[in-house]
């Protein structure tokens, strides 16, 4: 039959099927209950044991949030450390010496087999069930219980297993760890005085003695040089340049001219022919100094030809005899001339050794620049191994520290509670269980109620009615009672 969706009609359904109901939940709570009965009670024991790292790293029980990816990462590495200790706890062979020290029939006196190899895989099975190990979330604490019938023998066990669990963990961190270390710092010690003594071959066989200074030293050698050679090379050019303008100087005068005029009885003749020498030597002056067109000297010569046209005149107004001779403005410049060309032989020649040591210190350069990178390359492969070596030191002192601590029985596992001796039933937890089994009965009766709601093909109510025919129902008469029934 169709039920409506409403509080109602739900309410209906399960009073109309109430025995339905009430014998589903009961029949729960008996199952429950005859569970509890049945079932063997069990209590737990405690401990709590601390996980210790070094140092560099924090204790807590509670870890606080990691600001850095540094803190992260030793979080991550003590979580690991922790988790592998959880291992251990749990491992085969640490629960059977367990069970081995304590006795199978001690703690489980009602387990039965065929073969004793059998009872025992089932004794382990059974305790790695009955004991559980617990790491935080941020916590170096591992929480430890254990399930058993008997609460001394649950402490007594959870006892054993802690002491065979220091013992296994020392051995465990002691076997191999040192040997191992030990060798390869035997290896990085060969290493490093084999990458020490590559350093000194080849600073020997290259002439090196500190690569910096004689970088700085050669740099600063190449640019005293420089500048000497450039020096030398303005030299040069200023003495060539030189050397070129007296000789366009030289063609430009007579070697040859006129001296005195014996028979000349003017003086005029004598102060044109004075103002004109007054204006060659000027002339020679002033192109040592300036170019060929420039203004001074473009006008200086236009005086020097009227100064010629001047003389010349004044010399056919009168007849006389003249004499010649050398030309002392013109020896002046040849004079000049052989001072300018050794200026720029001396130049040249000094110039020579300069360039080759140029040259000589540019190759030096060179020359160290193509060992630098072998030489870097040794120092680092020196340091890499330094490196090693130091790492390698570092893990055979803790090794040894560490098979010393194991030695003197001091782990990295600290017991924080021991064992507790129980006084309450853990298992099974009847209130809980009885709870459960109260849920689960309402719903099974729930379920069981609708199911024969939905089978039964009689109406309820009235709304039933009005949604199969389409109908309003205009009045609903309750059964009459059979005579002798209320």
């Amino acid at each position: 039959m169709i039920v409506e969706a409403t509080p109602r009609s739900l309410l209906n359904v399960v009073f109309r099927h109430r025995v339905k109901f009430i014998a589903a939940v009961a029949t729960c709570l008996f199952l429950a209950a005859a569970y509890c009965l049945v079932a063997t009670p069990k209590y737990k024991s405690t401990a709590e044991l601390l996980v210790r790292f070094g140092s560099g790293q924090q204790q807590s029980r509670a870890g606080a949030p990691g600001v850095t990816p540094e803190i992260t990462a030793q979080q991550q590495e003590r979580k690991e450390i922790v988790n592998s200790q959880i291992a251990l706890l749990q491992s085969h062979d640490l629960l059977a010496d367990v069970l081995r020290t304590v006795g199978i029939g001690r703690i489980y006196p009602n387990m039965a087999a065929n073969n004793p190899a059998e009872l025992e895989n089932k004794a382990i099975e059974q305790l790695g069930h009955d004991l559980v190990p617990e790491g935080g979330k941020d916590s170096d604490v591992i929480d430890l219980s254990l399930l058993n019938p008997d609460p001394n023998v649950a402490a007594e066990t959870l006892r054993a297993v802690i002491g065979k669990f220091q013992k296994r963990e020392a051995s465990i961190y002691q076997s191999q760890q040192l040997p191992f270390l030990q060798d390869q710092l035997q290896q990085a010690r060969a290493a490093l005085t084999a990458s020490r003594n590559a350093v000194e071959t080849f600073k020997t066989g290259a002439g090196i003695s500190s690569l910096d200074e004689e970088r700085s030293l050669i740099l600063h050698q190449r640019s005293d040089t420089r500048q000497k050679l450039v020096q030398l090379i303005s030299t040069e050019q200023e003495a060539e340049q030189r050397y070129q303008r007296i000789e366009e100087a030289l063609k430009k005068l007579p070697e040859v001219i006129t001296l005195a005029n014996e028979a000349d009885r003017f003086k005029p003749v004598d102060d044109a022919r004075e103002r004109l020498s007054e204006l060659r030597q000027r002339e020679y002056e002033m192109s040592l100094n300036y170019k060929e067109n420039s203004v001074p000297i473009v006008n200086l010569r236009k005086q020097i030809s009227n100064g010629e046209e001047e003389l010349a005149r004044l010399a056919r107004e009168g007849v006389a005899r003249l004499r010649t001779g050398p030309n002392p403005v013109y020896q002046d410049l040849q004079k000049a001339a052989l001072t300018a060309a050794g200026d720029e032989a001396a130049a040249a020649g000094a110039r020579k050794p300069l360039e080759a040591e140029l040259e000589r210190l540019d190759a030096r350069l060179d020359e160290l620049g193509q060992k630098t990178g072998k030489l870097n390359e040794l120092e680092l492969q020196q340091q890499v191994d330094e490196e090693n070596f130091r790492n390698y030191l570092q893990g055979v002192e803790t090794a040894r520290l560490t098979n010393d601590l194991n030695r003197e029985g001091i782990t990295s596992v600290a017991i924080v509670q021991e064992p507790t001796l129980p006084t309450k039933i853990a298992q099974p937890k009847i209130s809980i269980i009885m709870l459960l089994a109260l849920i689960f009965g309402i719903a099974i009766g729930i379920a069981v109620s609708f199911f024969a709601e939905m089978t039964d093909e009689a109406f309820s109510m009235p709304s039933q009615i009005e949604s199969v025919i389409g109908v309003p129902v205009l009045a609903v008469f309750p059964q009459a009672a059979t005579p002798g029934h209320r």
